[in-house]
C-alpha cells in the first residue's frame, strides 16, 4: 500500500453475519478503500480472505459479559497513518463503547473526521427531551462528531432536533436484498404449493416468526394467538425459526395450550435454507420487540402484525419505522390475544394486497442502495467539509 493511499476505517464491537454482505457492497462503492476493525473473536478465521473487504483485529476489552467494550482506536489509527492517509473513522454510536469520548477527542486533535453510526439513542426514552445522564452524554457525543449515520429517516429527523440539519444522514438498516430477491424468485418458480407439500405444511395459512426466542419478543402471546385462531376455526399453523433460552418453556407452553401444527425449526443461519419456510408463510407475527427480522419477512412479501409500543414495551428497534399501516402490516393497540387475533384475521382477509405492498416496500425502500447512499453521503460530506 502506497503512502498516498486513502482509507476509511470502520470500527465494530461485533461483526454480525447479516452485516458482512452490506460491508462488502460498501467496500465496492469505496473502490476497496474500506478497512473494518473488530475484536479477534468476531473475525471468521476460515473466511477472512473471502469477505470482500479488509478486516483487521483491534485490541478490545469486554466487560459485564461484553455489554461494554473498550477499543484502542487511536493506537490502530496512528499505526495506519504511517503508511496511508485515514480520511475518516466510523465509530459505533453507543455509550457501550466505554472510551467513545476519548476516541472522539483524540481523533479530533489529529484532525481526522469522525462519523458515528448506529441507533439514535435509547428506544425506551425520548432522547430529545430527556435529562437522563446517559441521554445527555449521547447528545454531547453527537455534537462532537463530524457526521452521524442513522438507521431510519425518523431517527434522522429526531437527531436534527438536537444538532440541526446537514450533518445527519440515513443508511437504512437492512440485509442483503440482492441475495434475498434471488431466493424469493427461485421459490416463485418452484411454486408455493410444491414448497408446502415438500415441507409437510398442510394448513391453508401459516404465521411465521424468525429470530431469537427471547422474553421481549413475547412468543408466548404468539402461541396463545395461534390457539385462539384455531379455536375460532381458522385453518392456520405456525413456523417458528430460531433458538434461545426460552425454547424448552415455549414448547411446553405450546403443548399445554394444545396448539397444533407448530413447526419448531430451530436456528437456521443460511438464508437459502430459511427461504422456503418464509415463502410458504403468509404473515409475520411479533407481539414483542420488532427488529431486523421485519426486513427479512418483507423480502418474501410477509406483512407484519405487532403491538404498539407503550411505556411498558414492546421496545421496538428502529426497523419499526418500516411499518406502513395497511401496507406492510398492522399495529395492535392492545396486548389482548383476542385483539391480536382479530388483526391477524383482518390482514389475512386482504393478503394479496398486503403481500404486494410488502414486497414493493422492500424493493423500493430497503435495497442495497438505501444502505449505501447514507454512508457515501456522510463520507463525501466530511471529506469536503471537514478534512484538512
Amino acid at each position: 500500500m502506497g503512502c498516498d493511499a486513502v482509507m476509511i476505517y470502520l470500527f465494530q464491537r461485533q461483526l454480525p453475519a447479516y452485516r458482512i454482505p452490506m460491508l462488502r457492497y460498501l467496500n465496492e462503492e469505496l473502490s476497496g478503500d474500506l478497512i473494518v476493525f473488530t475484536s479477534m473473536p468476531n473475525i471468521p478465521r476460515d473466511s477472512v480472505n473471502k469477505l470482500g473487504f479488509a478486516v483487521r483485529a483491534v485490541p478490545q476489552k469486554d466487560f459485564m459479559g461484553a455489554s461494554f467494550s473498550l477499543q484502542d482506536v487511536t493506537k490502530v489509527v496512528d499505526a495506519g497513518r504511517n503508511t496511508h492517509k485515514v480520511s475518516a473513522v466510523i465509530l459505533e454510536a453507543s455509550l457501550r463503547n466505554i472510551n467513545l469520548f476519548p476516541n472522539l477527542i483524540a481523533l479530533k486533535r489529529r484532525k481526522i473526521p469522525v462519523i458515528l453510526w448506529g441507533h439514535a439513542g435509547s428506544r425506551r426514552r425520548d432522547m430529545v427531551r430527556s435529562k437522563d445522564p446517559r441521554d445527555l452524554a449521547f447528545k454531547m457525543a453527537i455534537k462532537r462528531a463530524d457526521a452521524f449515520i442513522t438507521y431510519t429517516e425518523n431517527d434522522r429527523y429526531r437527531l436534527e432536533r438536537i444538532v440541526g440539519e446537514g450533518t445527519i444522514f440515513t443508511a437504512r438498516n437492512t440485509i442483503d436484498a440482492t441475495a434475498l430477491t434471488k431466493l424469493k424468485d427461485n421459490c416463485e418458480r418452484d411454486g408455493k404449493e410444491n414448497i408446502k407439500n415438500r415441507l409437510g405444511l398442510s394448513k391453508t395459512y401459516y404465521m411465521c416468526y424468525i429470530g431469537r426466542l427471547l422474553k421481549e419478543k413475547r412468543i408466548d402471546m404468539f402461541l396463545r394467538t395461534l390457539r385462539f385462531l384455531q379455536e375460532k376455526g381458522l385453518d392456520i399453523g405456525a413456523i417458528i425459526i430460531g433458538e434461545g433460552p426460552l425454547l424448552p418453556d415455549l414448547k411446553l407452553l405450546g403443548a399445554r395450550l394444545n396448539v397444533k401444527h407448530v413447526h419448531w425449526m430451530g436456528r437456521i443461519d443460511s438464508h437459502s435454507e430459511s427461504a422456503p419456510f418464509l415463502y410458504a408463510s403468509d404473515l409475520q407475527l411479533i407481539p414483542g420487540a420488532v427488529g431486523l427480522s421485519f426486513n427479512h419477512g418483507l423480502a418474501f412479501g410477509l406483512p407484519l402484525v405487532t403491538c404498539v409500543a407503550t411505556k411498558d414495551g414492546p421496545f421496538h428497534g428502529p426497523e419499526i419505522d418500516y411499518m406502513v399501516e395497511g401496507s406492510t402490516g398492522a399495529m395492535v393497540d392492545s396486548k389482548n390475544v383476542e385483539d391480536i387475533a382479530e388483526t391477524v384475521n383482518e390482514v389475512i382477509q386482504k393478503l394479496p394486497h398486503y403481500k404486494k405492498e410488502s414486497q414493493n416496500y422492500f424493493h423500493t425502500k430497503l435495497g442495497v442502495n438505501s444502505f449505501l447512499a447514507g454512508f457515501m453521503d456522510a463520507i463525501h460530506f466530511v471529506d469536503n467539509e471537514v478534512s484538512p
